[in-house]
């Protein structure tokens, strides 16, 4: 039986820093949650971060790669 851990995969980087908020973020360091709490609340209090400065926070704890795929049909 193989021990492999699926990469969860999402459709928007707002989904994906939600399910970093809920899933990762808990578990992190005393010192590294006080270094991002700022950009956290204001997320979910809908002040405004940035597509980029979400994946940066998601990047410095992890493997984050965003694709964007533009379909067009005539």
């Amino acid at each position: 039986m193989s021990n492999l851990t699926a990469t969860p995969t999402f459709t928007s980087t707002n989904e994906a820093f939600t399910y970093f908020i809920e899933n990762i973020y808990p578990n992190l360091p005393s010192e590294e949650i006080r270094k991002i709490k700022h950009f956290i609340y204001d997320f979910r209090k809908k002040r405004g971060i940035s597509e980029n400065k979400m994946v940066s926070i998601m990047e410095n704890y992890g493997k984050a790669e965003v694709k964007k795929i533009i379909e067009i049909s005539f």
